[in-house]
């Protein structure tokens, strides 16, 4: 199955790639990433000025792909000693995908802070990153779940895409902007394509597409 992306603030998102046996959903690898800024400059992109680009880092990794559910919070160690890190691990048990999922859930409402603070050399998480990721967890868990349960909803999904749910009008109209200025960063449309509000089943988000040429940066697909 595709692995795609749910994106919970404009440097936030969660990776998930699932496992299929049989026709039936036997196990999921969620990885919690961060965007960090490189100095790394885009020059050829038609119609875009030069802007810079950055990487999505691994923070903490959920996954029952060889039986057992591990959370896999990573830590940077000097050079000296290993470039891969260390790894602190939680032995979850045995759990299906869909316990699993409900745990990770739990743990990030509980943990996501910490664990960025323990990672360690990372800059201070500024308040409105912090709203921002706390009222958009509700709607990224809700859509998550959706996704995942769903298999005629995870199959419109294709490889590497990246969405964001979007709230209706009126459920939360500071969330709705918040995520509609996340996902319109001009590295974000450059190098996936236009921004897209689309229905997915029965949940709203937003997305990105390819543009036509000279097609706008941001439309809504009925």
């Amino acid at each position: 199955m595709p692995l795609f992306y749910v994106e919970i603030t404009g440097e936030d998102r969660l990776a998930i790639e699932s496992r299929i046996q049989n026709n039936q959903l036997i196990a999921l690898r969620i990885k919690r990433q961060i965007y960090q800024r490189t100095d790394r400059v885009i020059t050829d992109i038609k119609g875009f000025e030069p802007f810079n680009v950055g990487e999505w880092l691994t923070l903490v990794k959920y996954d029952n792909w060889k039986g057992e559910a591990i959370k896999d919070a990573l830590r940077p160690t000097p050079a000296s000693f290993s470039p891969l890190g260390i790894h602190v691990k939680e032995n979850w048990g045995f759990l299906d995908p869909f316990a699993l999922l409900d745990k990770v859930f739990e743990d990030l409402k509980v943990n996501w802070e910490k664990d960025y603070i323990n990672y360690g050399t990372l800059p201070q998480l500024p308040p409105t990153r912090v709203e921002h990721f706390q009222r958009n967890l509700v709607f990224v868990s809700d859509l998550v779940r959706y996704v995942i349960h769903d298999r005629s909803i995870l199959e419109k999904l294709a490889q590497d895409q990246a969405i964001m749910p979007l709230p209706q009008p009126g459920q939360d109209d500071w969330l709705i902007e918040e995520n509609a200025t996340a996902m319109n960063r001009i590295e974000k449309i450059a190098l996936r394509g236009r921004l897209s509000i689309e229905m997915l089943g029965t949940r709203q988000i937003i997305t990105h597409r390819p543009r036509a040429e000279g097609e706008d940066t941001m439309k809504a697909t009925p």
